[in-house]
């Protein structure tokens, strides 16, 4: 929890007037950053939830939309006939508790006890932060400044304000619960929602001993039986205590370590935050050139990279057809389009294309440091426990165990255990689940996963055609 009681005169932090609010208006599409009311119900929430859209899928004319409700725990997913826009993202505005970060330098002096400027003329102590460094808006601007005043992210002075030019900062993701007190302070709270990806702030240790280093990823899931996972999710936003679920591996290599822990608010972040920012994304329309045949080449293996690959262990001696037809299905997937999706899984090999997009999988998490062997795993443990417990979507878990268990079998280089899992799996389900998670590595990075595919199925009907 953040706390801040600034000292100047309240006609200097005044709070300017909020936005004005639309009356509710029906559109065919919205922006990250809409403020929208639900007109039905979804995913279990009652009609009429308050949230802002935090992430669009899909292209022109078939878009669907996350939309994080103020009261709940779970995004939601949306078509534009299930939304009402209430006020439009206006990205000029910042309110108290927006989440920001720094898109240049900060260095400046400290004015009084809490806040520091970059003014000339305040002469304190010198503060200075990084480009890069996240923190929430702590005051509004007073009308005609150019400043918000900003408190960094855990940075050990926890009631440090920054005045930052408006230039200088970016909206990310993150919730957080605004608390004014009776004395005028206040106070801000981040919020973690169900299955967000963290990262830990620094170490964490084991009931073994084991050591789960700052940086490592997890997930956040609440696992009491006593519960529902609502309640947990309350309780957990009620004491700022989560159940993350981590899984990385040692420097040292091996199979990688799995552990569940309870932390603290102050111990983890977003993963998010080291990622563009969805609410200063370049259009739609430009995504293809952001994707172009030049920049994805290199993710599809060339024929050395292959024979490499099944050194490691990696199902790499794959027709570029099936390649063609998996990316293709990734299009269709991010376009919403049944009907192209459905006619791919008519004439594909089903298993070749879950051999390519499991070769993908293994090769993004190694971009990233992380072992696919102990990942794979750690979602394994994890599916089998909440068999019985459901978990949201329309596909069963039991097709994510598979998936994670072939991925595991692959990075061990198992022939029979993969051979045994391909034998008595549903290929369609693991597909699906793959193309999920594929889905879900290249947003991450910010990459629109239906440009990134028609790149990469444009590439292999040209080599098909002998024209690269």
């Amino acid at each position: 929890m953040f706390g801040f009681r600034s000292r100047a005169k309240k006609s200097e932090i005044v709070a300017v007037a909020a936005p004005a609010v639309a009356h509710e208006i029906r559109q065919t599409s919205f922006r990250v950053g809409d403020y929208v009311r639900t007109i039905g119900e979804l995913d279990g929430l009652p009609a009429g939830c308050l949230g802002e859209v935090t992430e669009i899928e899909g292209d022109e004319g078939k878009r669907s939309y996350r939309v994080m409700p103020e009261k709940y725990w779970l995004e939601i997913r949306a078509t534009a006939e299930d939304l009402r826009l209430i006020a439009p993202y206006d990205p000029t505005i910042l309110s108290v508790g927006t989440r920001v970060r720094l898109t240049q330098d900060f260095t400046g002096f400290l004015w009084e006890e809490n806040i520091a400027w970059e003014r000339q003329d305040v002469k304190g102590d010198p503060v200075s932060y990084v480009a890069g460094t996240t923190g929430i808006i702590v005051a509004q601007r007073p009308a005609g400044a150019d400043e918000y005043l900003v408190s960094p992210d855990y940075q050990g002075r926890m009631s440090l304000a920054l005045a930052v030019r408006v230039s200088k900062l970016e909206r990310i993701r993150g919730r957080t619960r605004v608390i004014t007190d009776s004395d005028g302070g206040t106070h801000i709270q981040q919020l973690f929602s169900y299955m967000d990806v963290v990262r830990l702030r620094n170490d964490l240790t084991g009931e073994d001993g084991s050591v789960y280093k700052a940086g490592w990823v997890g997930y956040v899931r609440p696992i009491n039986p006593a519960m529902s996972m609502l309640q947990s999710m309350e309780e957990s936003w009620r004491t700022g205590i989560y159940t993350v679920h981590i899984s990385d591996h040692p420097s040292s290599g091996g199979k990688g370590k799995k552990g569940i822990f309870d932390v603290r608010t102050s111990a983890l972040k977003l993963d998010s935050d080291s990622y563009p920012s969805p609410y200063s994304s370049i259009p739609r329309k430009d995504k293809a050139a952001e994707a172009d045949p030049e920049s994805v080449v290199s993710d599809r293996p060339s024929f050395d990279e292959k024979r490499q690959g099944a050194a490691d262990g990696v199902p790499s001696a794959v027709d570029t057809s099936e390649a063609r037809d998996m990316w293709a299905f990734v299009v269709a997937v991010g376009e919403d389009d049944e009907e192209a999706a459905d006619a791919i899984l008519a004439r594909g090999d089903h298993v070749q294309m879950l051999a390519w997009a499991t070769s993908h999988i293994i090769a993004k998490l190694r971009e990233e440091d992380m072992d696919p062997v102990a990942y794979g795993q750690a979602i394994v443990d994890i599916t089998e426990k909440e068999a019985n417990d459901g978990v949201p979507g329309a596909v069963d878990t039991s097709g994510a165990r598979r998936l994670w268990a072939f991925v595991v079998a692959v990075g061990e280089d198992d022939e029979e255990a993969a051979d045994a899992i391909l034998a008595r799996g549903d290929h369609v389900q693991m597909l699906a689940w793959a193309t999920s998670h594929i889905m879900v590595l290249l947003r991450q990075k910010g990459t629109d996963p239906v440009a990134y595919g028609q790149a990469i199925v444009d590439i292999t009907e040209k080599e098909a055609k002998g024209e690269l």
